[in-house]
């Protein structure tokens, strides 16, 4: 038995909970009391593996929070040593996928997060050969992946697929090493890779060690940690007041100091069981870190050229408070647009969730000129349990986002009365799928109707038509003669020298230009300005290219005519000849 502060003996459990109870308290003797319970449970030992996660997760709430300087110290000794804490050891392998340093991680890895960690802990990441599943796939795929002389063998012999891999590859790698590095040997591009890694779609695991990933790992040093005397913000902001409140600092990152944070980023969302494409290809001549203010940061962390979309920029968010990741962002932005997701870690909920995201819009809205937010059914609960089970919908309803889907408006009117008369009355799951089926729209200016579809995703398909003019059945050919009519009509206009990404962006859109009905027409200086716009798409960071974008009106409204063209083409029913634009 131990000694509890107040001078009774208590049990370890009894411990912990008096700490999760003081976790929200700012008052004068609340952080003398953390203290001394972080304390005792740095030297005493929990009975279960549910009680371990529940003290880590409470010390990086601490260490995201923290009173003072004394208590912060405290907690960074508990979580250096927590790797090596007995009971963690004893209970390792129910701690699995916890994201606590010291054990092991299961997940169905992308390509470019599997090679990142095959790269990184080449000897601790190994496939997963308890999961039966991607077996036959992976069977297939080995027969290619071997060679044309072992190949024709391997797809004739019995023998298991472990015993198969065991075999081919070499005794100084890991199964899941082999596998990568055959992938990455097969012909074609990073795509062509990407698209067969996940059609095999394995369950890796990755290794326990000291040095692996770690949540607490995590932590970012900060030039100056913000100390708490009240508890974090738990009210709904007003949105058209707060958004317009610009934050404290922007500065773009050095490649170096940009690299470390993309680092973070993936490691943050690996601890997790999570993954985002931006953070995956990021790069690192496109990073923003956002000072907000007491200890609020934001760094936001775009694609790499060959990696982004065909109109709209996407950059990603890793949330920190005092250097402690507690949630990520992702938006896609074209012109005032943005199409918007967001995640508090589970850690972290509960607390300032509405506050946080008010700020990261107000961030959005300062770099990128973004007005009009959408929020995707996915990230409400469309097909989606953990948005259903987060209560998403109304997450996002309660700050004053609203359906432009007639039906789903009055749905949501009759559930706000059920509440109005019942406190206590919640939606049901049927009545939460039912909401979660259309966008949700903010527009920080209430007067203005934005007709705009929340993004334009389907114009490539108004390439094929301007492809197809050209009167050749080589699409390559026929792309370079769409590339050569777009530079004569916008008077010569080229990427800049030396820039390969900006002419491949250039040899991408161009065929767009033909498409905007009216170009030849308009003046010579704005189809030059038009198509040095799209050549920016390529340049080392997007923010250019968005400015430049809202700076020619006139190719904005072409834009968003060309989406909505794109939009009623790809809602129609399309049978054989039934293509044209």
């Amino acid at each position: 038995m131990l000694q509890s502060p107040d001078g009774m003996a208590a049990t370890a459990p009894l411990l912990l909970a008096r700490l999760e109870r003081l976790l929200p308290v700012f008052d004068a003797g609340a952080s003398l009391l953390k203290r001394r319970l972080v304390w005792r449970l740095r030297h005493s030992a929990l009975p279960s593996a549910g009680s371990i996660l529940r003290l880590h997760e409470s010390l990086l709430f601490l260490r995201a929070y923290p009173d003072d300087p004394v208590l912060l110290c405290e907690v960074d000794r508990a979580l250096d040593e927590f790797a090596n804490r007995p009971d963690l050891r004893r209970h390792r392998e129910r701690l699995a996928d916890s994201g606590i340093e010291g054990t092991p991680i299961h997940y169905r890895f992308f390509w470019p997060q599997a090679m990142w960690l095959a790269e990184r802990w080449p000897k601790r990441l190994t496939l997963d050969r308890d999961d039966p599943e991607p077996l036959p796939r992976l069977r297939e795929a080995l027969a290619l992946l071997a060679g044309p002389a072992e190949g024709e063998a391997i797809a004739k012999l019995r023998w298991s697929v472990p015993a198969l891999i065991d075999y081919l590859k070499s005794t100084a790698e890991t199964d899941a090493a082999f596998v990568l590095r055959r992938l990455a040997a097969t012909p074609g591009d990073d795509r062509t890779r990407e698209r067969l890694h996940d059609a095999i779609d394995v369950t890796y695991r990755l290794e326990h060690g000291v040095d692996g990933p770690s949540r607490a790992r995590r932590c970012l040093p900060v030039t100056q940690v913000q100390f708490r005397t009240t508890p974090p913000d738990r009210g709904r902001p007003d949105l058209r007041v707060t958004i317009p409140l610009p934050p404290r600092r922007v500065r773009q990152l050095p490649a170096e100091a940009a690299a470390r944070m993309i680092e973070s980023a993936r490691e943050a969302m690996v601890t997790r069981a999570r993954e985002l494409e931006v953070f995956s290809w990021a790069s690192s001549d496109d990073v923003h870190f956002v000072d907000d203010g007491d200890g609020l940061a934001f760094v936001f962390i775009g694609l790499r050229p060959q990696r982004r979309p065909l109109l709209h920029a996407s950059y990603a968010a890793l949330i920190l408070r005092n250097g402690v990741p507690i949630g990520y962002y992702q938006c896609d932005v074209l012109l005032q647009s943005g199409s918007i997701s967001y995640n508090t870690f589970e850690t972290f909920r509960g607390g300032e969730a509405a506050f946080v995201f008010a700020r990261v819009l107000a961030a959005t809205h300062h770099l990128f000129g973004t007005r009009l937010f959408t929020v995707e059914p996915y990230q409400l609960g469309h097909q989606n349990a953990e948005g259903l089970d987060s209560g998403a919908w109304w997450f996002y309803r309660k700050l004053g986002f609203v359906p432009r889907d007639a039906p789903t408006e009055r749905l949501a009117r009759s559930e706000e009365l059920k509440i109005l008369h019942d406190p206590r009355y919640r939606s049901t799951r049927t009545t939460l799928r039912r909401l979660a089926k259309k966008h949700l729209f903010f527009e920080l200016s209430p007067d203005r109707v934005d007709t705009t579809p929340p993004l334009p995703w389907p114009v490539g398909l108004l390439l094929a038509p301007q492809l197809r003019r050209q009167g050749c059945v080589d699409r390559e050919l026929a792309l370079l003669r769409c590339e050569r009519l777009a530079r004569r009509l916008a008077g010569g206009a080229e990427p800049r020298p030396g820039s390969d990404d900006e002419r491949d962006a250039w040899r991408k859109l161009s065929p767009l230009l033909l498409a905007i009905r009216g170009f030849r027409h308009w003046p010579v200086s704005e189809r030059r300005a038009a198509a040095l716009a799209l050549c920016a798409k390529g340049a080392q960071s997007e923010l250019g290219y968005l400015r430049q974008l809202a700076d020619h009106r006139r190719l904005a409204l072409a834009l968003e005519r060309l989406g909505r063209r794109a939009s009623r083409l790809a809602a129609r029913p399309m049978g054989p000849r039934s293509g044209t634009v």
